[in-house]
């Protein structure tokens, strides 16, 4: 049975998000670009991926990961997500995950977790 190569399409998208922060110098604007902040004077959820992205297409992790942890870690496993299924693709494969509703919560609640987890640092980062 053939399967989608969810993997490699997410990546590649990925990929060219990054790519069009670093030709753009979205990471580099004069202005913030978040509403939420400029409303509220805080860091949203969000803030300080666009910069991750900028930092990770010139390879440079540690800048990615003090910009954002989240978006930088999601980042590198939707990469390596798209490897792996890039990698089984000869093979008519890819990855998958089957999990039941339980564990889908547990996940789901686990991600939640993070989210916020990150935007305590954020904010205490004030990114």
């Amino acid at each position: 049975m053939r399967r989608f190569p969810i993997g490699v399409v997410a990546a590649a998208a990925l990929g060219l998000a990054a790519l069009a922060v670093r030709l753009l110098h979205l990471d580099h604007l004069p202005i913030p670009l978040c509403a939420f902040r400029a409303l509220t004077g805080i860091p949203c959820m969000s803030c300080g991926a666009t910069r991750a992205f900028g930092r990770l297409a010139r390879l440079d992790l540690p800048g990615a990961l003090a910009f954002h942890p989240l978006a930088t870690i999601t980042a590198l496993g939707i990469a390596a997500w798209g490897l792996v299924d890039l990698a089984l693709f000869p093979w008519r494969r890819s990855l998958t995950l089957e999990c039941t509703r339980r564990e889908l919560a547990y996940l789901a609640w686990s991600f939640l977790a993070l989210a916020i987890a990150n935007w305590v640092y954020l904010l205490a980062v004030q990114r």
